[in-house]
């Protein structure tokens, strides 16, 4: 195939080709001498794979020259390889030194994710004096920013670290659409206005005797009205708060 299919095979530009061709990397099966066109064999597809995949992974153009020529010798790659990975964690490690310098050590942290017995949890250490809902607010942010969604309260572990489950979520977020036209059953004891103390993704977070400031909206009001009327985007049945926002519903113990 000629160059040109064979760039908009591998979505590459024939451009990029030609330098490898210079370099010696993937040369084509066969060049006209006439026209100088370029032509590929389809079992080159893998091996541009292959040098792109080597690429994203940090690998110098020599460097990947040099492992294609290797390839009969498992040995030579795998010290290659052993030796980048050495490399990557060394610029982790720099990476890590220039950002305590720059940001400062006391401003930072660390927020590291752990399998512990067949379920993922994310481990959090204060570096300074920080409140622990500034932390727990932090690392809310950070696993959402990762696609986690924490599925368990905060466990201290100690005066400076605490850990959470979390569950990696699988594309984007759905929007709840819960079924709320459950049947009215009446609760008198639950009839009148109450106040708003937080609004918690995970149970495990209320806590009556230390509600955390972060999640503390004052003077926000909910009202039970008799025989489950609805107020606002609320309405309610025995032991159920039915929640319809016009954008999500939610049937919430």
């Amino acid at each position: 195939m000629q160059i040109g299919e064979f760039a908009k095979i591998c979505n590459t530009k024939i451009s990029v080709l030609r330098f490898y061709d210079k370099a010696g990397l993937l040369q084509p099966i066969y060049t006209d001498p006439f026209t100088g066109y370029r032509y590929y064999g389809k079992e080159q597809i893998a091996e541009y794979l292959k040098i792109t995949t080597l690429k994203k992974a940090g690998f110098t153009l020599p460097e990947i020259k040099r492992i294609l020529a290797e390839r009969r010798n498992s040995e030579a790659i795998l010290d290659m390889f052993r030796k980048k990975k050495a490399e990557l964690e060394e610029i982790i490690l720099n990476l890590d030194a220039a950002e305590k310098t720059v940001v400062g050590a006391e401003q930072l942290m660390k927020i590291t994710v752990v399998d512990i017995e067949g379920k993922i949890k994310v481990r959090a250490c204060r570096t300074k004096a920080e409140e622990w809902a500034d932390v727990f607010a932090g690392v809310d942010k950070a696993i959402q920013a990762e696609g986690y969604q924490r599925t368990s309260g905060y466990k201290m572990l100690s005066d400076d670290e605490t850990v959470c489950t979390v569950v990696k979520l699988k594309g984007e977020e759905s929007i709840p659409h819960e079924n709320i036209d459950l049947p009215f059953v009446n609760d008198d004891t639950v009839i009148g206005k109450w106040e708003i103390l937080g609004e918690y993704a995970v149970r495990e977070d209320f806590d009556p005797k230390s509600i955390c400031p972060t999640q503390t909206e004052k003077g926000r009001i909910l009202y039970f009205l008799p025989d489950g009327e609805r107020y606002w985007s609320y309405g309610w049945t025995k032991g159920k708060l039915l929640v319809d926002d016009g954008y999500a519903t939610t049937v919430n113990t």
